[in-house]
């Protein structure tokens, strides 16, 4: 995870392959409900679609980042809460991850 030391925030991205209809709104509700109160935001960072991406999805690459208010998070606790998130994608949307 990139790690703010000032404020404990841990950034950690994703990317991943998602049907181009499934607005960004819901993936952020997805994990959201998968990293309960450790989420403070999602944020897009590229969005692709053309070669090497099947018609009618797209590659999308978010940064997730998290912070405890109670404490510092670490290490695994932030690998148990991105399986959560990447559980809760595939399950919700079927996504297929990348890198």
């Amino acid at each position: 995870c990139g790690r703010d030391w000032s404020s404990d925030v841990c950034s950690s991205d994703l990317a991943f392959i998602i049907r181009q209809d499934i607005p960004f709104q819901n993936v952020v509700k997805a994990i959201k409900k998968a990293g309960k109160s450790l989420v403070q935001s999602v944020d897009v960072f590229d969005l692709y679609q053309g070669e090497h991406v099947p018609s009618g999805y797209q590659s999308m690459a978010i940064r997730v980042k998290l912070l405890d208010r109670q404490k510092t998070l670490l290490d695994r606790d932030i690998q148990t809460t991105m399986d959560e998130i990447k559980t809760e994608l595939m399950n919700s949307f079927r996504v297929e991850f990348r890198g």
